[in-house]
């Protein structure tokens, strides 16, 4: 390998100009007057921008701020508007409110909760311990909110808030006042602490009762006390509108207390009478027994609660037959002097009907038949009807649905479809078993036949007034033929013959007055599913004056134990109301001779 001759190293001359460089290096301090200069410098950037945020703040913001924090010390709340009056056809006052506060505490701003309580119970009507209990118990919950009170007299309110004590404070919560108690307590029904309507016209009609609520807001400090010269900003309230039912309260309370009378007297569980006009089907009285008071609901237990004249049903018995003779009489398949051979017992089916006495064969006229209410007689007719035409006349009468009334919870009653029908179907249905109806669609259902055949559809509710004063009456509902006016009079003539000798209602006739009705002894079902030999419905429905219908009455008493026959238990008490409506209604007797029809050929 070939070796490189080694490079020279040449060395480069420093430049004359060049400065050498030390070889060492020293720190080098700026002037005092340059450090001043750039702190002031940076002082004046800090004051310039804290400044200018201070403006933002105070003349941009400012506004902005303070009213969120004037907003956070507002405190809104609902005026309650006063609930509207409900009124008998009369006007007559039946529910109204008056003013009344609840007083509450907030646990968080009381410390001694026992010392509270001593002021404020007394004041109230509440034992101390209670007052206490509460308090502690709401504050261990972390609530802020205890009632204390209900229905308190503001006056006695006032003088609470007067003590000053923090947390304490009171809510208008106005009291629903019912002046008859018990009396039409199922119609009128009642209202929770909220002045909501829990059942009856109350529940039906809340939204037109309640009225429109107004809103307060009001500034308040830091204890929550309100401050005199802050915010206050009131809407009022519009009041509710008035409810005016159709109702008697006169007629109601005679109804109701023989009622009682009668429930008593027979030790029976209980019962119901509904009145309505002949013509327009508006109720006049709607009674029941056990009832409850509808200042105080709480008192009784819920069952009881609710309105049994359209919400509970029974089995009408007899008293369901005039649907199978309106039928027969419009079809012509009997006349009232129609006789037919009766004989003793009669097999349907899987079941041997018998009537409600052992006879041997007997002949009766068709009226005879209605008269002495044979079981066999009727469904000897029934069968000449035939199943159809009967089901038929059944729905148009109104059983197995809704009569349409302004009342919340209305049943639609029990009316079997053919297709579950069984063999015996057809031996139960046309004498009032196995079906089942409301007091009130009894009443309708006669109201049929005093009404010239005519059903109009049962109403409660008269007119509803708005806080204006402006009036919103109840439109008529439109009636519907059932059958022919030939047919309703030849068995309002019929139905005359019950109620007289001979028939199984004479303790229903009313001296001067011809009366027209049907009596009921409905067995009650078993627990096992059979029928019961001992608990009955003893019901009657009818109407007066007979040759010119004013009023319709149906009764229902629920398992007397004194007798169970409707013509010995409900057909007095029909008299005996019905006698009471005539009088107060200015219904003169017409003069017309009773019906004379043949019970036999």
């Amino acid at each position: 390998m070939s070796q490189q001759p080694p490079r020279s190293r040449r060395r480069t001359a420093p430049s004359p100009t060049a400065p050498r460089r030390p070889s060492s290096r020293t720190l080098r301090l700026g002037s005092g007057s340059r450090r001043l200069t750039v702190s002031f410098v940076g002082v004046v950037v800090l004051v310039l921008v804290l400044g200018g945020r201070l403006v933002q703040l105070q003349a941009l913001d400012g506004a902005t701020y303070a009213s969120a924090a004037q907003q956070s010390r507002l405190r809104t709340t609902d005026i309650q508007a006063t609930r509207g009056q409900i009124l008998d056809r009369n006007g007559e006052v039946m529910a109204y409110s008056v003013d009344a506060d609840a007083v509450f505490a907030d646990p968080s701003m009381i410390i001694e909760p026992f010392s509270v309580a001593q002021r404020v119970a007394p004041m109230l009507g509440v034992p101390v311990s209670t007052a206490q209990q509460a308090i502690v118990a709401a504050s261990a919950r972390g609530s802020r909110f205890v009632y204390l009170a209900h229905d308190v007299d503001p006056t006695i309110a006032e003088q609470v808030m007067a003590l000053g004590i923090e947390g304490i404070g009171t809510l208008p919560e106005p009291e629903r006042m019912h002046p008859d108690g018990s009396i039409g307590a199922s119609v009128v029904g009642f209202t929770d602490r909220d002045g909501h309507g829990r059942a009856g016209i109350e529940q039906q009609f809340d939204k037109p009762l309640s009225g429109t609520p107004g809103r307060l807001t009001v500034e308040v400090g830091q204890g929550g006390e309100v401050i005199p010269s802050g915010v206050h900003k009131e809407t009022a309230a519009v009041a509710g509108s008035t409810v005016r039912l159709t109702i008697s309260s006169d007629l109601q309370y005679v109804a109701q207390q023989a009622l009682n009378q009668a429930v008593r007297s027979t030790g029976a569980r209980g019962g119901q009478v509904t009145v309505m006009d002949a013509r327009t089907s508006r109720v006049l009285a709607m009674t029941s027994d056990p009832t409850y008071d509808a200042s105080d609901p709480g008192a009784s237990p819920g069952p009881l609660l609710s309105n049994p004249n359209v919400s509970d049903v029974f089995e009408p018995g007899s008293a369901n037959k005039i649907i199978t003779f309106a039928a027969a009489l419009e079809r012509h398949v009997i006349t009232p002097r129609t006789v037919l051979n009766v004989p003793g017992e009669l097999q349907v089916a899987d079941r041997t009907i018998h009537d409600d006495w052992v006879h041997s064969p007997v002949r009766w006229t068709a009226t005879g038949i209605l008269a002495k209410s044979s079981n066999i007689g009727t469904l000897l007719i029934a069968q000449k009807l035939g199943p159809k035409a009967w089901d038929d006349y059944a729905k148009a009468f109104g059983e197995g649905s809704t009569t349409g009334i302004q009342l919340p919870t209305e049943s639609a009653g029990l009316l079997p479809a053919m297709k579950d029908w069984s063999g015996s179907t057809f031996g139960n249905l046309p004498i009032g078993q196995g079906v089942a109806v409301t007091s009130l669609q009894l009443a309708n259902m006669y109201q049929v036949i005093a009404n010239d055949g005519v059903r109009v559809p049962a109403r409660i509710v008269q007119s509803v007034t708005a806080p204006d004063g402006s009036v919103a009456r109840a439109t008529a509902p439109a009636g519907h033929r059932i059958v022919s006016v030939q047919t309703a009079r030849t068995l309002q003539q019929m139905l005359q013959m019950v109620t007289q000798e001979g028939g199984t209602a004479p303790k229903a006739a009313i001296a001067g007055y011809t009366v027209a009705g049907k009596t009921g002894t409905g067995q009650q079902l078993n627990p096992d599913g059979t029928y019961s030999n001992s608990n009955y419905w003893s019901t009657f429905a009818g109407f007066a004056p007979a040759d010119n219908p004013a009023y319709v009455i149906s009764v229902m008493v629920d398992t007397p134990q004194t007798d169970y026959l409707g013509g010995d238990v409900a057909a007095p008490l029909f008299g005996q109301i019905m006698t009471y409506a005539l009088k107060a209604g200015g219904v003169p007797p017409t003069g017309a001779r009773p019906a004379s029809l043949p019970l036999y050929p």
